[in-house]
């Protein structure tokens, strides 16, 4: 199963207009300022993690694989974001691919900040990405986004804010 960890929601709006805001009694603070943590289930974990350090420039700080090999698991930092890559074995394909993710119940895509998203679209597609959405501004939110699917197949989204 491809499993996707969505925090698109909170890294379009983390951070704006939240400075100095208490949250009302009885709900969590969000600390804005500690980036977003992403964890993707694939069938290639070392072709993920060489496609996400060369494109992204992210650095794996942890690996983990078990005695009988059956699961591996890295993780990958860079500023604002840790992605975790799982591979599991017992995995099997998720039903619908990258561009139908979304009819998927519960999380479908992650999202990551970049200066520039038309030229990240370019550099990634010529990396093996498929553009599943063109990039777009929008003005509801503020931000220049599009969507790709990375060529492990999931999705995810680039945002700059305008």
């Amino acid at each position: 199963m491809r499993f996707l960890v969505c925090l698109s929601a909170l890294l379009l709006w983390s951070g704006v207009g939240c400075a100095g805001v208490q949250p009302a009694p009885g709900r969590v603070a969000l600390d804005t300022g500690g980036g977003a943590f992403a964890a993707v289930s694939v069938r290639d974990r070392k072709g993920c993690v060489k496609w996400y350090s060369e494109q992204f420039g992210m650095r794996e700080t942890f690996t983990y694989v078990s005695e009988a090999g059956d699961v591996g698991i890295s993780v990958l930092s860079a500023p604002g974001l840790t992605l975790e890559i799982q591979e599991h074995a017992a995995a099997a394909p998720a039903d619908t691919g990258a561009d139908k993710g979304f009819l998927r119940h519960g999380i479908f895509k992650f999202g990551v900040h970049v200066q520039e998203v038309d030229g990240a679209v370019a550099t990634l597609k010529a990396a093996g990405a498929r553009v599943v959405v063109a990039p777009f501004d929008d003005d509801n939110n503020r931000v220049r986004t599009a969507v790709l699917a990375d060529p492990c197949g999931n999705t995810v989204q680039l945002l700059k804010r305008l």
